[in-house]
């Protein structure tokens, strides 16, 4: 958002409540579509310079049981977040942005448009934009009885030897999976479920991190949209993005590609309004809401215990019907999961 107002001219400032380079709880798994809006944003992003991974297999269980192995035609890129957001933000301060770092006891101000920080600092705004993640402070000004629905826990690991492929199980919980994800010398393993099936979800995770024998103090944890998106994510001049507006995929949890993709949509709308144009970010941002409905269709038939077997099963016998899953609808959004579930139901008849 900030990138992108800079470079139409609008002056912005970010306020972050930790130092960069920080922590971020994330698998960093980057999809193509996800690399091409990066790199029509960030020109010249130094991706040579990333501890990062790329990884041109996929693997799919069930309980433990191989579905299958599946190249990708478009592999995904692995990144460390704490490095990769840091690049970020070094190229928006390249282009005289203001960051304030390290402040976690600011105020907001709705009613006289201003934020005070804790050393009294008054800073003036035309417009917020919430993009302070899922247990977003700005949300509370928009939609305050928002919950997240879902749960994902995570560990990073350093085993003898990193396979070469992501794997994700998806019958170890209700509504998620369990994932592997090899990033340089790491290997990232996590779960990710409905937050009901919150002990399940804890005993899944405790039984592979006793594995890799990771203790407790590696363990982080975080809540997460399960589809369940902020339906209005904006109130007058108060504007909501990425994860603090609920959104993600859910079917896979990619929310990395949403940010960026709603926070273009935000910057549009405020430099609409800036050159006293028709501004509406709430119209504007209906595509995005659209699209994780058609995926919530679709996560109905690989989550729900009647259709998930058959589901599987399918992507077991006909493994082509599974690489266009995962590289032109997950991986590209070249296709829709309308057309996806289409082409299941055509597969499921055939065999």
């Amino acid at each position: 958002t900030a990138v992108n107002l800079l470079s139409h001219g609008v002056s912005c400032c970010i306020i972050d409540k930790a130092v960069f380079p920080r922590e971020k709880i994330c698998a960093g798994v980057l999809t193509i579509k996800t690399r091409e809006k990066i790199n029509s944003i960030f020109r010249g992003f130094p991706w040579e310079e990333l501890k990062c991974s790329t990884i041109s297999k996929l693997k799919i269980q069930f309980k433990s049981t191989s579905i299958g192995t599946y190249n990708l035609k478009y592999p995904y890129v692995i990144v460390d977040r704490a490095q990769f957001d840091y690049e970020l933000m070094k190229y928006f301060l390249r282009m005289n942005g203001k960051l304030i770092e390290n402040e976690r006891l600011y105020k907001i101000n709705i009613s006289d448009n201003n934020i005070i920080l804790s050393d009294g600092t008054i800073i003036q705004y035309d417009f917020l934009v919430g993009a302070d993640g899922i247990n977003s402070r700005i949300r509370k000004f928009i939609d305050p009885l928002y919950k997240p629905k879902a749960l994902c826990i995570q560990a990073f690991t350093k085993p003898d030897i990193n396979p070469d492929y992501v794997s994700a199980d998806f019958g170890c919980i209700n509504c998620g999976y369990y994932w592997n994800i090899p990033c340089g010398d790491k290997l990232g393993i996590g779960v990710a479920g409905s937050i009901n099936d919150l002990s399940n979800i804890k005993k899944t995770f405790n039984s592979r991190a006793a594995m890799h024998e990771i203790e407790k103090k590696d363990i982080r944890s975080w809540p997460l949209s399960c589809g369940d998106y902020v339906r209005k994510p904006t109130n007058k001049n108060v504007i909501l993005v990425g994860d603090a507006a609920g959104l993600v995929d859910p079917i896979t949890g990619e929310g990395i590609y949403y940010a960026i993709e709603s926070g273009i949509v935000a910057a549009d709308s405020i430099v609409s309004f800036c050159k006293n144009e028709s501004a509406n970010y709430q119209f504007a941002i209906k595509s995005i809401h659209k699209r994780i409905d058609h995926q919530k269709r679709f996560k109905f038939l690989l989550y729900s215990s009647l259709f998930r077997k058959l589901t599987l099963f399918t992507i077991k016998k006909d493994p082509h019907w599974a690489e266009f899953i995962f590289d032109e609808v997950i991986s590209a959004y070249n296709k829709t999961y309308s057309e996806a579930i289409i082409k299941l139901i055509g597969s499921m008849v055939i065999k």
